[in-house]
């Protein structure tokens, strides 16, 4: 694949709709409007076609009288649904969302195809059901099955400190970076689509909330504008189980969030990703097609497209721009998600950092943790090997902590129904088992896989590293 490529037209590009002949016979539609008033602004509306830009096309303003009378229709046939489909139409009513332009994105979705728009919804009503009882899991964590900052490392996205021109909060993905070995370690694919049910529900609505107030209300379109890096990116992205994984929340967003994709810019893409986007391409309908650029490796002409789009003082500096790096960011939203949780085993002693490290023992692997002086380190451990490791810690003496035996700690996937995608995978605690890293030096966690050669076993090491008040708020482990 060529290092730029364009993929459909452009959401600047300019289409021929079939709206009203001039500005004044544009149809504002809003909630303060009555019956009669819409009847004579429709009457108003001329059969000229003129130019409207794709990104405004189906929205309040820019209606043609046959879409409006359509837009009614469905403000009515809404109006007499019960309370779960009106809140499967209107998710964002906590963000303020305005309704005029809630109803218009269902119909842009659908072309203004009236019976084609009922019919999603009520598919939609039933894909949501299930999450809808469960309040769209109100705590990431339990939605995860783990603590939300531990899964965030092996998926590292956010919602970014600024927004885009357009006026929408800008989305960063590192999908590049994304270890899909590391993330089933730690929740189940049910855990991802359930995660995902609660970022749009209240993530996505707090961010969008947050538009709206600090813009007086002004913020209208209910989209985000993203970036998806795929610098690092390697043939585990093209797996059977992430492709299930995307595949799963593209059919949530398409059919239950639609048209909330202001833009996408794919950057640092590999020629192997034409592979990918085949598949993906097959998923997404054509208008949203339209509004995804991908961009090769050349950094001056990612730069070039991200800075027309976003002003370079918010644009990160990994792209160029002078914003915060996506990096700084996201270590702090992940020791804020962490702080979230709630750990109560911290003693008031505050977080500075989480590492995770994915380890492959066949037959064996280890990895170095490094201590700084007032700081202590509390490890976990998560897998889904049926057949385990034993687990090891020497300091830089090359001594065995003197909690440990010679022969380890056993760390196995404790399965009760074999290899199953859905079954929580099992975590160790070492600070349960006595383990508590404290004294500054460099550490070594050693795994020997008790399945030899022939298994590639993989097991999440979990670093949280805390700063300690005094030496004595947690009790310390030394090297014998």
């Amino acid at each position: 694949m060529a290092l730029v490529q364009k993929v459909s037209k452009s959401v600047t590009d300019e289409v021929l709709a079939t709206p009203p002949s001039s500005s004044s016979e544009h149809i504002r539609i809003s909630r303060s409007t009555k019956g009669t008033d819409e009847e004579e602004m429709m009457t108003k509306n001329g059969k000229d076609t003129t130019k409207v830009a794709l990104r405004d096309w189906g929205y309040p303003t820019f209606l043609t009288k046959e879409e409006f009378g359509v837009f009614k229709q469905f403000r009515d046939a809404v109006s007499t649904r019960n309370q779960e489909f009106r809140s499967t139409v209107f998710p964002f009513q906590d963000a303020l969302e305005d309704e005029a332009y809630a109803l218009c994105r269902w119909l842009r979705a659908r072309k203004f195809n009236l019976d084609e728009t009922l019919k999603k919804i009520e598919e939609a009503v039933k894909l949501s059901h299930d999450p809808r009882e469960r309040k769209f899991y109100l705590s990431p964590d339990e939605a995860l099955g783990v603590e939300e900052s531990f899964f965030n490392k092996q998926v590292p996205e956010m919602y970014y400190s600024s927004r885009a021109r357009s006026g929408q909060p800008i989305f960063i993905a590192k999908l590049g970076a994304m270890n899909p070995d590391a993330f089933t370690c730690v929740t189940t694919l049910n855990g991802f689509v359930a995660y995902h049910w609660h970022v749009m529900m209240h993530r996505f609505t707090e961010v969008m909330k947050d538009c709206t107030k600090n813009t007086s209300g002004d913020f209208k379109r209910y989209e985000c504008f993203c970036i998806i890096d795929l610098k690092g990116v390697n043939t585990a992205l093209l797996s059977k189980r992430v492709l299930k994984v995307t595949k799963m929340q593209s059919e949530i967003d398409l059919l239950c969030f639609p048209e909330t994709l202001d833009r996408l810019v794919i950057v640092n893409a590999p020629s192997t990703f034409s592979v990918a986007w085949k598949i993906i391409r097959g998923w997404i309908d054509t208008r949203t097609a339209s509004k995804i650029d991908i961009l090769g490796r050349n950094q001056t002409k990612i730069f070039k497209l991200l800075s027309e789009l976003v002003d370079e003082n918010n644009l990160p500096s990994d792209y160029g721009g002078r914003g915060i790096s996506f990096d700084e960011c996201f270590r702090a939203e992940v020791i804020k998600s962490y702080k979230n949780s709630g750990d109560g085993n911290n003693k008031g002693m505050e977080v500075q950092n989480i590492e995770t490290y994915l380890m492959t023992a066949r037959p064996r692997a280890s990895q170095k943790v490094i201590l700084k002086a007032d700081e202590v380190i509390k490890l976990s451990m998560f897998t889904r090997s049926s057949t385990g490791c034993s687990l090891i810690i020497k300091d830089s003496k090359d001594q065995i902590l003197s909690c440990i035996s010679e022969g380890g700690i056993t760390i196995k996937h404790k399965s009760s129904s074999g290899i199953d995608a859905n079954e929580a995978p099992s975590r160790y605690d070492l600070e349960n088992l006595g383990i508590l890293l404290q004294e500054p030096d460099t550490y070594s966690v050693h795994l020997k896989s008790h399945g030899g050669r022939k298994r590639k076993e993989f097991f999440l090491l979990v670093a949280t590293e805390l700063r300690a008040s005094s030496c004595d708020q947690l009790g310390s482990t030394k090297s014998s």
